[in-house]
C-alpha cells in the first residue's frame, strides 16, 4: 500500500450571528453586544455595514464569560 499524504483540513465553519440572535440565545441584551464589539471587547466580523459575530469565538471570550457569570463590574461602564 503506498501511504497518501494526510490533506489538512480546516474546521467547520462556525455559526455567523447578529446580536439579536445572541440575545436570543444568551438573555444578553443586543446593546451589550454592540457596545463590546464597538469597544473592541469581542471579537467580531464586518461584512459590509453589518456586524456578525462567530458563535464559537464568543463562547470562548473572556467578557462573555465575565458577563454571564454576572460580574460585569470591569466591562460595562
Amino acid at each position: 500500500h503506498l501511504m497518501r499524504p494526510s490533506i489538512p483540513t480546516s474546521p467547520p465553519p462556525s455559526e455567523l450571528v447578529d446580536a439579536d440572535q445572541l440575545e436570543e440565545r444568551t438573555g444578553i441584551p443586543a446593546s451589550w453586544w454592540m457596545t463590546q464589539a464597538r469597544e473592541r471587547r469581542l471579537p467580531f466580523r464586518k461584512i459590509g455595514r453589518y456586524v456578525r459575530f462567530e458563535l464559537s469565538e464568543i463562547m470562548a471570550c473572556d467578557a462573555y464569560r465575565r458577563r454571564a457569570l454576572g460580574n460585569s463590574d470591569e466591562i460595562s461602564r
